[in-house]
């Protein structure tokens, strides 16, 4: 997949007040900062950020951005939304390095039909992330999991997963997708009161 591209610039000033000011003029402040690299405030245009979101799904992707005459190969580290409105109001990039490898987080996502799923059991996506280790090159958009083989019972642990070129960091007996039983309610017959009445109405009579 071609690198998507973004074009923000310099943050002159920082401080709650200016990044407000930005918001309402369709800039969300924002960061860039990696290994070897000093931090650089930023502000990014507020509709191509959301489109670049929305085409991506929230997938990891490698990212040309571009402040001023630089250009940075990145990727984005975190988002910051409002509690209430769920718009964004942060943004941070992590800055790449072809030939240094990066701690990222990767979602997870599942294919295919699991025969337990067919026979009445629950798909439990037990990590919804994966941290991985790699070069820029090698980073997923996202780490795909087969569930077709799981039946009812079955697991899939971070020992389980390959990935060329990748290290998941995440510890190997950690799991990552399940096939729950069935849940069955069992209606329970209430007890029979004892003769001579309960316990409480025994202890009344005394």
């Amino acid at each position: 997949m071609e690198n998507l591209r973004l074009v923000a610039k310099h943050r002159e000033e920082l401080g709650k007040g200016p990044a407000g000011r930005a918001r309402r003029k369709g800039w969300i402040p924002g960061i860039m900062y990696g290994s070897g690299e000093k931090n650089i405030a930023i502000l990014v245009p507020s509709r191509e950020l959301n489109e670049l979101i929305r085409k991506t799904g929230g997938e990891k992707v490698l990212i040309d951005l571009t402040v001023g005459d630089e250009s940075k190969l990145t990727t984005i580290q975190e988002i910051q939304r409002h509690p209430v409105t769920g718009q964004i109001i942060h943004v941070d990039f992590l800055i790449l390095h072809k030939d240094r490898e990066v701690e990222v987080e990767i979602p997870v996502v599942t294919s295919g039909t699991a025969p337990g799923v067919k026979r009445g059991g629950i798909l439990d996506v037990i990590t919804h992330s994966l941290r991985i280790r790699a070069l820029p090159k090698d980073i997923p958009s996202h780490i795909e999991i087969d569930i077709s083989g799981l039946d009812v019972g079955g697991v899939v642990h971070v020992k389980d997963i390959s990935l060329p070129g990748v290290h998941i960091v995440n510890p190997p007996d950690q799991p990552v997708v399940s096939i729950l039983s069935p849940r069955v309610t069992l209606e329970k017959e209430a007890p029979e009161e004892p003769e001579g009445g309960t316990s409480e109405e025994s202890a009344e009579n005394k």
